[in-house]
């Protein structure tokens, strides 16, 4: 998690395509916290992230999001769905928030909490 150019929160997202597979695209759940560790319940509109960004069998790249809710601090991460361009998917592209949190892939985010 920084700051993008205008101020506002914004996270960066490194990720290594560790399957032999092309990925075609990724779904990401995003919690956000503020300065305090308080959950933003109010923030609706950026809890799902997606890339389409194809990612080789190997390959690395980074994505960026910016968050129009400036109190956003940090983030809990969880990838739900991984679409690879075999048509196979890992996860569930239509998983309810309530599988997302219980089975989701957790990623660290480091901010500024």
């Amino acid at each position: 998690m920084g700051a993008s150019i205008i101020g506002y929160p914004e996270l960066t997202i490194s990720i290594t395509n560790t399957s032999e597979k092309d990925i075609s695209a990724i779904q990401f759940y995003a919690v956000p916290y503020d300065v305090y560790g308080d959950e933003i319940t109010s923030w609706k509109n950026q809890n799902n992230l997606y890339t389409d960004t194809a990612i080789g069998a190997g390959k690395s790249t980074s994505i960026s999001y910016q968050f129009i809710e400036d109190r956003v601090k940090t983030v809990k991460l969880y990838i739900y769905s991984v679409y690879f361009s075999d048509g196979t998917e890992w996860g569930n592209k239509d998983a309810a928030k309530s599988t997302i949190l219980d089975h989701g892939a957790l990623v660290e985010v480091s901010g500024e909490s």
